[in-house]
């Protein structure tokens, strides 16, 4: 009969090169169950692992007996990826004035406990211990997406200064045809926008180099948000880059798929000006049969908003239809164009967006996510 570690005998450690491949193997039944072999499944991961965005700083975590630590039979294991962030804070007593800072967070991916070790806590060990693990790094957050719930990660997983991931905002608009199809299908016909250009993945790097920009000068410093702390994960093409490969991965399942055919978003208005550009960037998800779009931008022009969202939504549409999906999701869309056009979003009840943040507790309670879209899913 196999024993298992007693959790006072568990400690995490940073994963060698065979405990990450064994942790690719491992979480293959979860997270590859339509992957025809584990080799496969390996490459795909070792593809996502050299991208650019990994580079930056992906790191494997595993809980393993303090006798052993370079054991292959670890209790359970996650990633981090190191993200460019944005902080806003209150430079005045009123909160009319802010300065935004560039920081580095992590985003916590493929939490995964293999199934004889399950129910025993060990789970749960390993977050509170993460948890103490970033707090030491003085980096100011970090972010997870749960599939399990709200409570684990918020109530299960606090760290020894009780600080654990709390949900923020797992809303989404979702398109489906045949039911909005038809109707977006009309709107075409009746809008028409200036300088509308479709985006291809060699306009990722201009597009969020503007994007950024903006959020850096202007939505960031916005009065509105009185005297919150703001963050927000940098949508940077790096990120959008690392989606699409992910997407171009399922294509040997889904053998009709055109790459080449396909746009990744689309941009009206004139680039860069905060009053006038909007844009959005896709991706397909084929195992979900969903257009997803990853970043939404709309301009600061009130009396445009509803018109942008409508034309955008329009060609993400078009594209779906195109590659064959029959549906377009976007997270967190702004409220004022969503009901100007009667568009309702929706809570989800898995990837629920959480978020720890290891500063000034008080700052924490106030802290709101900014631009929580699916770009910053990892």
């Amino acid at each position: 009969m196999e024993s298992f570690p007693e959790l006072q005998d568990l400690i995490l450690v940073k994963a060698n090169r065979e405990q990450h491949v064994q942790s690719w193997r491992n979480h293959k039944v979860e997270w590859g169950k339509q992957i025809p072999s584990v080799d496969r499944y390996i490459h795909r991961e070792t593809t996502i692992a050299n991208s650019n965005f990994s580079k930056r700083g992906l790191t494997v975590w595993c809980l393993v007996p303090k006798d052993d630590i370079e054991t292959l039979n670890f209790v359970c294991s996650c990633e981090t990826y190191l993200r460019p962030a944005l902080i806003s804070e209150p430079s005045s007593e009123d909160g009319n004035e802010r300065k935004v800072r560039e920081v580095q967070v992590r985003s916590i991916a493929s939490v995964f406990c293999p199934e004889k070790f399950r129910r025993r806590g060990y789970a749960a060990l390993m977050m509170k211990k993460l948890g103490d693990a970033l707090n030491e790094l003085k980096e100011p957050a970090s972010f997870l997406y749960s599939d399990i719930g709200p409570k684990f990660y918020s109530e299960s997983c606090k760290s020894s200064e009780g600080r654990g991931w709390n949900v923020r905002d797992p809303f989404e608009v979702l398109l489906e045809s045949p039911h909005f199809f038809p109707h977006f299908e009309e709107v075409s016909r009746e809008i028409q926008m200036e300088d509308s250009v479709s985006l291809k993945q060699s306009d990722f790097e201009w597009v969020s180099e503007l994007d950024v920009k903006l959020l850096k000068e202007f939505d960031l410093k916005d009065p509105k948000d009185g005297k919150s702390t703001l963050i927000s994960v940098v949508p940077d093409a790096e990120t959008h880059q690392w989606h699409l490969a992910r997407s171009l991965d399922e294509i040997d399942d889904f053998k009709d798929a055109d790459p080449s055919s396909w746009t990744h978003g689309c941009s009206v208005g004139k680039k860069g000006e905060q009053k006038d550009w909007a844009f959005a960037v896709w991706t397909p998800h084929f195992k979900t049969d969903t257009l997803e779009i990853l970043r939404l931008r709309l301009s600061g022009n009130e009396a445009r908003r509803t018109k942008e969202l409508q034309f955008l939504f329009t060609k993400a549409i078009e594209e779906a239809k195109k590659i064959g999906l029959k549906k377009v999701m976007a997270w967190n869309v702004p409220k004022d164009a969503a009901q100007g056009m009667n568009v309702g979003s929706m809570e989800r009840s898995d990837e629920l967006p959480s978020v720890a943040w290891y500063g000034d507790q008080a700052e924490g309670e106030n802290l709101v996510w900014k631009f929580n879209e699916k770009f910053a899913w990892v």
